[in-house]
């Protein structure tokens, strides 16, 4: 019991620290490319769930000309590079998401 109250409060307080991608505007998506980054991002999610992986990259990349520091983007090419094996690309795409 004791170490779940510790777990729970070690989490309260990570869960702190993170930043709020939606008031940085430096994260948000551009206001004019907003729906076609989410339109592809979206059809690359799906993409890699059905196991295209290779039109999943094709819709990440047209998310990604649409708005290219929108952090999201980033996120799931680094979560695409993990499952082509590729963690080098992976954790540069995952460390653009976070910074």
């Amino acid at each position: 019991m004791r170490y779940l109250l510790l777990n729970l409060i070690c989490l309260m307080v990570i869960s702190g620290c993170t930043s709020n991608p939606s008031t940085n505007p430096e994260l948000r998506p551009n206001e004019g490319t907003n729906e076609i980054a989410r339109t592809n991002l979206n059809l690359a999610v799906e993409y890699m769930r059905t196991g295209d992986l290779e039109t999943a990259l094709e819709r990440l990349n047209r998310a990604y000309a649409a708005d290219p520091r929108y952090y999201y983007t980033h996120n799931i090419y680094g979560l695409l590079y993990q499952r082509l094996r590729d963690p080098a690309l992976a954790e540069e795409h995952f460390k653009r998401a976070i910074s």
